[in-house]
């Protein structure tokens, strides 16, 4: 038998009638078997594939140890950031979110990165939340992280059902989020900023329209359809809302240039952008001696009020422009509360008096 006598990879031979060194064959039964076998007395090593293929080369490189696979590396926090933000759930995201959830994941890659997500703990987790400064800040981290070992149980990076964030104990904080303006802080406003003024058309702009400061400031009359209504498409949620121009917002709108890009437009003659118009909406409140008021607190006092006066999560929800009702659970949690207190003494049958 002739022998390819080298120790370099070999090259494919298209010749049947020329094997590889320590390669012999056998026939059985009409089919030609090819086997390795170094010297006599070792275990033989059958090919899957036949002399002249590119398969048959690589089983036989295999085999004499000159293509030892070299071990993969281990995947990283990093590894999984990166395929995190390739997923379809975080490309849908809106600019806004992913605004926010960028720089979390960031600070997470940062600390962690170059750590294998199999040896993570929930301890691990807790640590990492304590760097954090306030417990909502902490809390963050774990919910990032939580999305983050799903992705690798469902890349098979580490066991199914390994996932420590889920493990590790959320802070706990009282906070209750955006203040809500009272009826006491709206008239605050109006007195503050009279008809005409341009404090009092984002007041009522955004009360109006329930919406968002980033969807607010684009406003213009180029969203006032033909049937009278006004039309946005929340930015975070992508879902679209209209309603019926309110008498107050619309005597207010009746001042202003029908070619303006949008209703509220700076000094510069230019549209605002989300921070510039921050700033000064925290102006005006400030001047009205309620800096603690914000739109994002608007949007919550027109939710209270339309649960209070026996709105359904589902009116609510559609108000806002939100995908669901959960959000609009935790803004009229408190006025829910109060109804099903009331509805309880009524079924005690205990009849109220007023001292006051």
């Amino acid at each position: 038998m002739k022998h390819i006598r080298t120790m370099k990879p070999a090259t494919i031979s298209y010749s049947r009638e020329r094997p590889f060194k320590y390669v012999s064959h056998f026939n059985s039964k009409g089919q030609r078997y090819y086997y390795f076998e170094r010297k006599k007395g070792d275990k033989k090593q059958y090919f899957k594939s036949k002399p002249g293929t590119q398969e048959f080369l690589l089983e036989y490189n295999k085999f004499m140890g000159l293509l030892a696979e070299k071990p993969s590396r281990s995947k990283t926090n990093s590894d999984l950031i990166l395929a995190f933000k390739e997923t379809s759930y975080y490309k849908d995201l809106s600019d806004k979110t992913k605004a926010t959830k960028g720089p979390i994941l960031e600070w997470i890659r940062e600390r962690i990165g170059h750590l294998s997500p199999k040896d993570m703990r929930p301890d691990h987790v807790e640590a990492l939340m304590q760097k954090k400064e306030g417990a909502q800040a902490a809390n963050r981290i774990r919910i990032n992280l939580k999305q983050l070992f799903n992705l690798a149980q469902k890349k098979e990076w580490v066991p199914q059902g390994f996932n420590p964030a889920e493990l590790a104990d959320a802070r706990k904080h009282k906070s209750k989020g955006f203040h809500t303006w009272t009826e006491e802080e709206l008239a605050k406003f109006e007195e503050c900023h009279g008809r005409g003024s341009q404090a009092r058309l984002a007041l009522y702009l955004f009360m109006a329209t329930g919406a968002s400061r980033i969807d607010g400031v684009q406003l213009g009359f180029k969203n006032i359809a033909e049937d009278g209504k006004i039309y946005l498409s929340r930015s975070k949620t992508k879902v679209g809302r209209g309603s019926t121009i309110p008498v107050f917002l619309a005597e207010e709108l009746e001042r202003l240039p029908k070619d303006d890009p949008c209703f509220l437009m700076t000094e510069y003659g230019r549209p605002f952008s989300e921070k510039a118009f921050g700033n000064k909406f925290k102006k005006w409140t400030t001047q009205a001696g309620i800096p603690q008021c914000t739109i994002h607190g608007l949007r919550k006092a027109i939710a209270v009020k339309l649960a209070a006066s026996g709105a359904n999560k589902h009116e609510i929800a559609a108000w806002l422009a939100h995908d669901g009702t959960q959000t609009v659970d935790v803004y009229t949690k408190d006025v829910e509360r109060d109804r099903l207190i009331e509805n309880a003494q009524k079924r005690l049958g205990w009849a109220p008096r007023n001292l006051k």
